[in-house]
């Protein structure tokens, strides 16, 4: 039955969790369980065979239904359907279930706005973040992290996984090395890099030099970070956030003309 499938599914899922911390793990099943349950309330219990078409477009009107009255957006329908899909399918093979997922979920997706997170722009980063007394207010580890960021572009929870082997400050060119752990993986296979040390996070590691110990939790950090920097006025828009200082790297690495593989390495993405 539907109503069986999560408990299924999680031993199914054993080679993804591996060297998930307990948090990451967390993340990774509670957006299943909440598209999954989403699932179930429109689609109501029955035998995974008899799944069919009919069910899938009901349980994207139920989706389109929020989108048009503003609670949902096109890019959470997909990230939902997909979870949908992905459950079925691990599920239908691991039972010998002989139904077509790819064909129940064709033509389903919604067409996405482009809501990437903008880019500070450089000057900005320069002199309001790493000059004056703007982030003050913030507690010691937490400027730091906005340093770090600055000048790695490296994601938050990369930088407060960072172990004191991690940060090679007496190397001949200083370095951090983001890797996996058995208690940390990393968001992608193509994440594993190392990043040398220039500038604000030079500084930010200098003073950090066993890494972040009051943050071990990227969540908590990012959520107080841009609490702080929206009650103080240091967000250019709405949607600038902590993760866009990220976007800022990536923007000074082209301007600076550097090739797409070394954007690419650095930013620990797939070339």
């Amino acid at each position: 039955m539907l109503g069986d499938c999560l408990q299924r599914l999680w031993p199914l899922c054993a080679d993804r969790l591996v060297n998930k911390s307990e948090h990451q793990i967390r993340k990774w099943k509670n957006p299943r369980i909440a598209a999954w349950n989403g699932f179930l309330s429109v689609v109501g219990d029955k035998p995974l065979n008899e799944v069919a078409r009919g069910d899938i477009l009901n349980y994207r009107r139920w989706w389109m239904d929020r989108v048009a009255d503003g609670t949902a957006v096109a890019g959470t329908v997909n990230k939902n359907l997909l979870y949908v899909r992905d459950i079925l399918q691990t599920v239908c093979a691991a039972q010998e279930v002989e139904t077509d997922i790819e064909a129940l979920f064709a033509r389903t997706r919604l067409k996405e706005l482009d809501n990437s997170r903008p880019p500070f722009e450089a000057f900005y980063v320069q002199q309001t973040f790493l000059r004056g007394n703007a982030l003050a207010g913030l507690n010691a580890e937490a400027r730091l992290l906005i340093f770090a960021m600055a000048d790695t572009g490296a994601r938050e929870s990369e930088l407060v996984g960072l172990t004191a082997d991690d940060i090679l400050l007496e190397d001949n060119i200083p370095h951090i090395w983001i890797r996996a752990r058995n208690d940390h993986a990393l968001k992608t296979l193509h994440s594993e890099r190392k990043i040398p040390l220039v500038g604000s996070a030079l500084y930010a590691f200098s003073q950090l030099p066993k890494g972040f110990s009051h943050y071990r939790n990227a969540d908590t950090v990012s959520t107080t970070i841009n609490k702080y920097l929206r009650e103080n006025n240091l967000k250019p828009t709405d949607d600038h956030s902590l993760y866009s200082l990220r976007h800022t790297f990536k923007d000074r690495l082209r301007d600076a003309g550097a090739p797409e593989e070394v954007i690419d390495e650095l930013m620990g993405h797939r070339s």
